[in-house]
């Protein structure tokens, strides 16, 4: 792991730490906030809304934001990519508006105190251009705008929180805010994006061509997307399944169950962007590198789910209320398994920089089908922990899964990293 940690990527782990730890106290303190505000009812019916918004954007996006950070680190100029990226994400807000007015128009009847306005389309937009902007910075290697970057939209929606919070916001005028908020992660995105190209032209004369088309990125991103964009973080079966099954209030103790496992996310995200760039920018020794990355990230992870698991019975209660300790064996049976996911999700993240997308995409498959087949058996007959233990048997089988691709992954491989996934139409 030495070799893939240098001297001056441990300070970009440290950089990342401190971002992630921040990021996470932001979701400690609104995540009580609008526990207490609103409640199990009103809770539930914010967390269907973030459901069908983080569904729809994540389908959209189909792994484009993802192609452009592995061609960038592989050396592709960003100049060649502009044309093709502007066009396919304009394309792309278009579609994600339409189709999530339709959503909501459609499931109406399901919100009783949240009435979605207009106004909350700006935040899928500002969350499909964040992602644009956090691909870019991580292919460029740009290590600090990219953790700086993938936590502004967190800092936007606690600021909308304690904003709802302290004036005593309806749900409908939270949702407000919330987009008004995201207007900031909006800008920002777009300026890093601006001055990058900036910095690009300055280095050289524009091309007149761009070589790689919309379709040859769609073709790279069709490879990648199940890979990156995972249908179980974005297809969240467990909770389309206590919504429909259950009721909003379950769905509203099951978020505040779920929260516990961010944490368990968070240090996988922490740590799994820099070592994409560093094992897929390799050009020997590629293979051995992952191997490290795999070993030492996956125990580190490990350690921080332990002490989260402790703190669950100590906790539940006393920051989200009593009306909450229904969420409590569904929250440590989470945590475990957001432990194992996070893990899984490095792991596939650590393939692709071995530009194996495949067989990324295939465990990500393979974890959501075992997730909703679980599910389905369980919801039923142990309502909110029987979805918990679906997930966690599926996360636990499926990272089994990708820790033996990656140990399989031998020399025959090395080296195979160097190639573009296509070449330039």
């Amino acid at each position: 792991m030495l070799h893939v940690l240098r001297r001056h990527q441990l300070r970009t782990y440290a950089y990342s730490s401190i971002i992630s730890i921040v990021g996470q106290a932001v979701l400690l303190v609104t995540g009580p906030l609008l526990a207490r505000l609103y409640g199990p009812g009103s809770r539930g019916e914010l967390a269907l809304l973030i459901l069908v918004s983080s569904l729809l954007s994540a389908s959209i996006a189909f792994g484009v934001p993802a192609a452009s950070s592995y061609l960038l680190a592989r050396g592709v100029s960003i100049q060649n990519l502009r044309a093709s990226i502007l066009r396919i994400f304009l394309g792309q807000c278009v579609i994600l508006v339409s189709s999530l007015s339709v959503a909501l128009a459609l499931l109406s009847g399901r919100f009783h105190t949240i009435h979605p306005q207009g106004a909350f389309l700006l935040v899928p937009v500002a969350g499909l251009s964040a992602s644009y902007a956090v691909s870019v910075a991580l292919g460029l290697r740009d290590l600090r705008r990219y953790n700086e970057i993938r936590l502004l939209p967190t800092l936007c929606y606690g600021a909308s929180v304690c904003t709802a919070f302290a004036v005593r916001a309806t749900p409908s005028m939270f949702v407000v805010l919330w987009a008004g908020w995201q207007v900031v992660s909006l800008a920002g995105a777009a300026c890093y994006l601006c001055l990058k190209q900036r910095q690009d032209l300055a280095k050289g004369p524009e091309l007149r061509q761009d070589p790689y088309s919309v379709r040859t990125l769609l073709s790279i991103g069709r490879k990648t997307a199940l890979a990156v964009t995972s249908p179980v973080d974005y297809v969240p079966v467990d909770q389309l399944l206590t919504a429909a099954l259950l009721s909003n209030e379950a769905l509203g103790l099951y978020v505040v169950a779920l929260s516990y496992s961010s944490a368990c996310r968070l240090v996988g995200l922490t740590i799994s962007g820099p070592l994409f760039a560093s094992v897929a920018s390799a050009t020997v020794n590629q293979s051995q590198k992952a191997h490290k990355a795999a070993a030492v990230s996956n125990l580190a992870i490990a350690g921080f789910t332990v002490p989260i698991v402790v703190a669950v019975p100590l906790t539940l209660r006393l920051v989200f209320g009593s009306a909450f300790g229904g969420a409590e064996t569904a929250a440590i049976l989470l945590v475990f398994a957001g432990g194992a996911g996070a893990a899984r999700r490095l792991n596939a993240d650590l393939l692709r920089a071995l530009a194996q997308p495949g067989r990324a995409s295939r465990i990500e498959i393979e974890a959501f089908s075992l997730q909703a087949i679980f599910a389905v058996l369980l919801v039923y007959p142990f309502q909110l922990t029987g979805v918990a233990t679906a997930v966690l048997l599926s996360s636990g089988i499926s990272y089994g899964r990708s820790l033996y691709l990656i140990l399989r992954t031998g020399e025959d491989q090395e080296g195979s990293g160097q190639r573009l996934l296509i070449k330039p139409a």
